[in-house]
């Protein structure tokens, strides 16, 4: 990590990334220079506005929260910066959004300025930011994991890829139905899996069942065929993962596995050797850190709340400095 002293006071910056925040600064929009927090930013008759009295309600409203986002943003774009894969996120992550609002029929415009920002860019600088923070939060775990915890990981977690085919049976169940009528249903799917197991033990070819029977239409071209692992990219149901495992080329599973997606019947095709530790070691490194982020509700704060202790961040404004504290469980 890159480490360096970060302050934080009363001064413009931390108006400065209020606004920015919620998208009130543009191109067109400058906003006054100020010095020492006694510059008038309006007036009304009998009364002049001050930036420092500007500054202790924003911070009152929500001050906190805005200075965090704008000391974490620092940080994250000093660990990650702007590199192709994080504006690449960023411009996928807007796109989407985007082309959402356009097939609900609502105008992109509108939904980013109802949410705070006053251009798509900003929106952009958004999603960028969150995954720089991502990003920052992996970096930092992934910096002390032991090697204790990577040999461990290798030994349980990593294997080489599975190549087997599957005809999917979902059960025929709806919102609407009650307890009963879903078990029912649940039963149905359960015995007809059971008779596409006994057909193909009896002789009926392997692609006929597929296309007869099949639920998957992502692999009914390919007659059910899938190529994946336990972690990754190519990661499946822990279930299903598990019964292929255990599997010897070329057998099926004697009863139809249940995952989050209905009842498989399962074909093991093949299995690659396990990949050595040094050409695993990333993916290792990012899920055993995706791991902790996630372990417990307050695993991602309390992981940045570290990287800012590493940062030395000290806080002068004593309404902030309270709140941290509180924020911190201290």
């Amino acid at each position: 990590m890159n480490k360096k002293n970060i302050y934080l006071g009363i001064g413009i910056v931390f108006l400065s990334a209020i606004m920015y925040r919620v998208g009130v600064i543009t191109a067109d929009r400058p906003m006054a220079k100020l010095a020492n927090g006694q510059e008038v930013f309006a007036k009304i008759d009998g009364k002049d506005f001050t930036a420092e009295e500007l500054y202790n309600k924003l911070r009152d409203l929500g001050g906190f929260e805005s200075s965090l986002d704008l000391i974490d943003s620092y940080i994250a774009n000093e660990e990650i910066g702007r590199t192709e894969e994080a504006l690449d996120n960023a411009a996928n992550q807007v796109a989407q959004y985007k082309f959402q609002a356009e097939q609900s029929g609502q105008k992109w415009s509108d939904i980013y300025q109802q949410n705070g920002f006053a251009t798509e860019e900003l929106v952009f600088e958004y999603f960028l930011s969150n995954y720089q923070r991502q990003e920052t939060a992996k970096k930092f775990i992934i910096e002390k994991l032991t090697t204790k915890e990577i040999d461990d990981f290798y030994k349980t977690e990593i294997f080489g890829d599975i190549t087997a085919k599957h005809i999917l049976i979902i059960p025929d169940v709806t919102d609407s139905m009650d307890a009963t009528e879903k078990s029912q249903k649940e039963s149905e799917a359960l015995a007809l899996a059971k008779e596409i197991i006994e057909k193909y033990n009896n002789g009926t070819e392997w692609n006929d069942l597929v296309q007869q029977y099949s639920d998957d239409t992502g692999t009914l071209a390919t007659n059910g065929e899938l190529t994946f692992n336990k972690i990754g990219q190519s990661a499946v149901d822990p279930a299903f993962f598990e019964a292929s495992l255990k599997l010897a080329n070329g057998e099926i599973t004697k009863d139809p596995v249940r995952s989050q997606f209905g009842y498989h019947i399962i074909l093991k095709v093949t299995q690659k050797e396990k990949p050595s530790k040094e050409a695993s070691l990333e993916t290792i490194q990012k899920t055993l850190a995706e791991q902790k982020l996630s372990a417990t509700e307050r695993a991602y704060a309390d992981t940045w709340a570290s990287i800012r202790e590493e940062y030395n961040l000290e806080i002068f404004d004593g309404v902030l400095k309270q709140a941290y504290k509180e924020f911190k469980g201290q």
